[in-house]
């Protein structure tokens, strides 16, 4: 049997919970990219929680990494990770996740970096029609604008917001 001591449970009932984990998160982009968020607080929520998501499927654990992983998504691309040099060291089994995640910003991946860059954003047409199967088709009947002409002048904008304000190195600060 195992037995939790009064200390144990005390520590665990300090941890942060996922809510407070995204409110940091948040805090911290709004702190990294002042005013590129100010009327989209829905969509700056649920990019952290996905980015949140992803950093975590590449074995991310710490608050900061989360943070930085969900920085860099924010301002080089949601898919940065899939870029194959970016992606095999996270990927790697050399090291810490951390340790992998860190060599991403050591240096001599400027290339990998810059094909990440122009990586399309996520692709809201699929994610709809995933949630609800024959969505799109009935937006194509209605003359209704599809999601992902919408999120594109959204993330057009929000590159063009922060294009003057973003630091030499991604995911510093």
């Amino acid at each position: 049997m195992i037995t939790i001591r009064r200390a144990q449970r005390e520590a665990m009932a300090a941890l942060p919970t996922e809510e407070d984990l995204v409110a940091f998160v948040v805090d911290h982009v709004r702190e990294y990219f002042p005013g590129r968020f100010d009327e989209l607080e829905e969509f700056v929520t649920a990019r952290v929680r996905r980015g949140i998501a992803r950093a975590r499927s590449h074995g991310l654990a710490a608050e900061e990494d989360l943070c930085s992983f969900v920085t860099v998504m924010l301002d080089i691309s949601a898919r940065f990770d899939e870029q194959p040099r970016i992606a095999r060291i996270l990927g790697g089994d050399d090291g810490t996740p951390t340790a992998r995640y860190a060599r991403l910003f050591a240096g001599g991946l400027a290339d990998a970096w810059e094909e990440a860059a122009r990586y399309p954003a996520e692709d809201p047409d699929a994610e709809l029609e995933a949630w609800e199967p024959g969505a799109l088709a009935e937006l194509d009947e209605l003359g209704i604008e599809r999601p992902s002409v919408a999120a594109a002048a959204v993330d057009a904008e929000l590159r063009a917001r922060s294009r003057d304000a973003r630091p030499d190195t991604p995911g510093a600060g």
